[in-house]
């Protein structure tokens, strides 16, 4: 083929990446994959291949990239990928010691994504993007964002942790939830990433956390992210969706070692509707000359930090609860997505675990 016959099959053709991808194939003899029904595709690394990446062929057992066909699913048998494609799967499993990094492309599971068992993680940097219809709970899945995109459009019921420093962390889609288990972990570090919610079907994105579940925020020189809507670039201009979090007495730990010494407040959760409570809450690095109030508000649905001046308070850490958190029942979705199948909450005060530095002198003397 020609350059020319290019222009003219361009012209007679809706351009898109497929169309041009099976143009060339043809004009140099390539076999084209087109299998009518799905494949499992298992990961196996071969030496000739590098061993660990996913878009050649001779790594995978049938010497086909998988994706091209969105009924195909993979088995990476717990092995290390990296990833910079674009595919849409039927199911991903990891296997135990599986670990997938997306550097760049987007991988979509439209089915399920397994760990089947022990431990596995994701990795999502530098332009990579990872989306997933839920994650069953069959495993421990450690989804690990520094960059790029990760969005779960379906349901996550336990046995994922996150560890956020940038990027975009989407934890539901309109319609979807993510639910962390005892044990679980919702890490943020910074302020570089976006974390919460996104879409534009106007349904519930909830985020509920269980009792045992752990909620961290590490400052840096600009303060504090903030879990709430925000707009990712992949649903229009704005977020069209219903946001809730169930606090669930999940536990609240703040490191606020980066913070200047001057008084401020920082904004922690900001959604739609704000149910449950912290069983309890832990900070890092306040001075022993500084108070700290923690307060989850109903009325504005709000989870806020407020530090006074260094010089100004003797390290005490406070709680204060506004409003009634059975407002959210005026939203009857909302509602019905934070609560279902999760238990009552318990309006007990929080245990207050004091600084690291505290916990040491007390045990010496």
């Amino acid at each position: 083929a020609t350059g020319d016959d290019l222009a003219e099959y361009l012209k007679h053709n809706e351009f898109n990446t497929d169309s041009l991808l099976a143009f060339f194939k043809d004009a140099f003899g390539v076999e084209t994959y087109t299998a009518s029904a799905g494949t499992t595709h298992s990961f196996v690394p071969d030496v000739l291949g590098g061993g660990i990446r996913w878009d050649n062929r001779i790594n995978w057992d049938s010497e086909v990239v998988p994706g091209q066909n969105a009924l195909d699913s993979v088995d990476l048998r717990g092995n290390f990928v990296n990833y910079a494609a674009n595919s849409t799967l039927k199911d991903l499993t990891f296997g135990d010691g599986g670990e997938l990094t997306l550097f760049s492309g987007k991988l979509t599971v439209e089915g399920q994504t397994f760990v089947g068992t022990g431990m596995a993680e994701v990795n999502v940097v530098n332009a990579g993007q990872f989306w997933t219809n839920g994650v069953a709970e069959d495993g421990s899945l450690v989804v690990d964002i520094d960059a790029g995109r990760f969005a779960n459009t379906g349901e996550i019921t336990g046995g994922v942790s996150f560890d956020v420093s940038g990027g975009d962390a989407i934890l539901a889609t309109g319609g979807a939830s993510t639910t962390l288990g005892a044990e679980d972990t919702l890490n943020i570090e910074g302020t570089d990433a976006d974390v919460g919610f996104d879409g534009d079907t106007g349904e519930t994105a909830v985020l509920r956390l269980s009792e045992g579940s752990n909620l961290s925020f590490t400052a840096d020189e600009n303060g504090l992210e903030t879990i709430e809507e925000f707009r990712s670039g992949a649903f229009g201009d704005a977020p069209n969706v219903q946001s809730g979090i169930n606090l669930g007495l999940s536990d609240l730990q703040i490191d606020v070692t980066a913070l200047s010494g001057e008084a401020s407040e920082h904004v922690l959760i900001s959604v739609d509707e704000l149910i449950g409570g912290f069983g309890g809450i832990e900070l890092i690095g306040l001075d022993a000359t500084r108070d700290a109030e923690v307060v989850i508000d109903y009325e504005t649905d709000t989870v806020s930090l407020r530090l006074n001046a260094v010089g100004e308070g003797t390290g005490l850490t406070n709680v204060t609860t506004l409003g009634d958190e059975n407002d959210a029942q005026a939203s009857a979705a909302l509602w019905e997505a934070l609560t279902s199948g999760h238990g009552t909450f318990d309006e007990t005060a929080p245990t207050l675990v004091a600084d690291e530095d505290e916990v040491l002198e007390l045990n010496a003397a």
